[in-house]
């Protein structure tokens, strides 16, 4: 792996470190209108992070994304896919 894409997904594992999935909202501890406070909170950040994941996206094709390894694109997709995820879950858990 290239150092600086080593170092870059580092600090992108980082940034998804606290990342939390619908499943975690406790919802015996929280009544109805925290809930959805909770869960708009938990899409917005969602929604942020897919926004970075398509900068990101953007900023490898610039970059030729053939300098970067396949273990790395493919945690990327990875990525995108549980943030994908876990977005339309909120989102349907906010229709609720």
């Amino acid at each position: 792996m290239i150092p600086s894409a080593q170092k870059l997904l580092s600090k992108f594992l980082y940034f998804f470190s606290d990342y939390r999935s619908v499943e975690n909202i406790s919802k015996t501890s929280l009544d109805k209108n925290q809930d959805k406070m909770t869960t708009r909170t938990q899409l917005r950040a969602s929604l942020k992070q897919l926004e970075f994941i398509s900068y990101f996206e953007m900023h490898i094709a610039k970059n030729h994304e053939k300098s970067y390894s396949l273990t790395f694109l493919q945690e990327l997709e990875r990525i995108k896919y549980d943030s994908q995820i876990n977005t339309i879950n909120l989102i349907n858990h906010q229709k609720l």
